[in-house]
């Protein structure tokens, strides 16, 4: 038998329970267009805090490396990180904390410090560490005690050695609970103020002060000596034994000596200049240094440096402005190598002095040049 025709009622419940296809379709086109909708709302979010989260780890990172260089030139020690732009500094050495707190503070982009120090170390038995330091002995500096690490040890060797012409002889140790009294920096400083006057001598420096043996020629060198120490390292306590060891007889007979192997130097390496110029040229410079090694064993004495030039269609005047440039030329580069430039004097004597024959070309040369005296 076939099956028997829906009522009306039934076909009424059957329309409403299931509407039509179309209304169907319209209702997934809706969801659809939400799900894009919300994508478009989130996905920028998403991207947008990724992009922040970035920008401050690298700016945490920069700001740690940053830090951790300063602490290092300062010779504080310690290690630091950031949250943020917040740091915290740990295994500070006791009694520096609050030089850790303001070297990393002064950190550009750096909003807070906190700082930890570590527990004073108590030195074992034993005999005392060796003070960090220099010896000085002839032409040679020679770095003596030890240092919390070897970044610090470099850094300590390049300064003395950009400050001084003497040969740097290393020793310093590594010892990672050694004190650094200061930055490396300063021994360069030190090294140039110590080292200005021929003599041997030892400059110890610990945390509670510098103190200088040794010997110098006079009792004007041994003041200038420790003005200088003072100045180069403000606010801390110089401890001066150093011994005045020669009289003025003696200094006579020296800057004879001395005087006598200038003449001879600058007759076989003559500081010669460019025509009509201040310039140096490749042998006046080297002459120049030869002077510089010379007399810095006599820095403690007054150092004339005489300008000349070569007769010249300029008149008196200008022989004059040149020499005395040339004087100043020579008296800057002696300045650079180290001499005390209180005691070293330029004048020019324009072409009245002439060594030789200014009718050719060699004369010529031969008067464009630099006389040393000294007395």
């Amino acid at each position: 038998m076939g099956k028997p025709p829906h009522s009306d009622r039934d076909r009424d419940g059957e329309d409403q329970l299931q509407p039509p296809a179309g209304s169907r379709r319209g209702l997934g086109d809706r969801a659809g267009w939400v799900g894009w909708l919300l994508a478009a709302v989130l996905c920028p979010a998403a991207v947008a805090g990724a992009a922040t989260a970035t920008t401050g780890q690298r700016i945490q990172r920069e700001l740690t490396e940053r830090a951790q260089q300063a602490l290092r030139v300062a010779g504080v020690g310690g290690r630091v990180a950031f949250d943020g732009r917040d740091g915290e500094v740990v295994d500070v050495p006791a009694g520096r904390g609050e030089q850790a707190r303001q070297v990393v503070q002064a950190v550009d982009g750096v909003r807070a410090v906190r700082v930890s120090e570590a527990a004073p170390v108590t030195p074992p038995p034993g005999p005392p560490a060796e003070p960090l330091g220099m010896t000085f002995t002839g032409n040679r500096v020679a770095l003596v005690g030890a240092v919390p690490d070897e970044a610090t040890r470099d850094a300590v060797r390049a300064a003395v050695e950009r400050a001084s012409d003497r040969e740097v002889v290393p020793g310093l140790r590594v010892t990672p609970t050694a004190p650094m009294p200061g930055p490396p920096a300063a021994f360069g400083d030190l090294a140039r103020a110590v080292g200005a006057v021929p003599g041997e001598r030892t400059v110890s420096w610990t945390l509670l002060g510098v103190t200088l043996t040794g010997t110098v020629p006079d009792p004007a060198s041994r003041g200038r000596i420790e003005e200088a120490v003072r100045n180069a390292l403000p606010g801390v306590e110089v401890h001066s034994q150093l011994v005045v060891t020669r009289d003025g007889s003696a200094q006579a007979v020296e800057t004879a000596g001395t005087q006598e192997q200038l003449d001879r130097m600058l007759i076989e390496h003559p500081i010669t200049f460019n025509a009509n110029s201040a310039v140096l040229t490749p042998q006046g410079l080297d002459a120049v240094h030869r002077v510089a090694r010379l007399l810095r064993d006599v820095s403690d004495r007054t150092v004339e440096v005489g300008g000349h030039v070569a007769a010249g269609p300029g008149g008196e005047s200008n022989a004059l402005r040149l020499s005395q440039q040339r004087a100043d030329a020579v008296r800057d580069k002696l300045v650079r190598q180290g001499l005390p430039a209180e005691r070293i004097v330029a004048k020019g004597f324009g072409d009245a002095r002439p060594r030789a024959d200014n009718n050719s070309q060699e004369g010529k040369a031969a008067n464009r040049r630099v006389e040393i005296t000294v007395r």
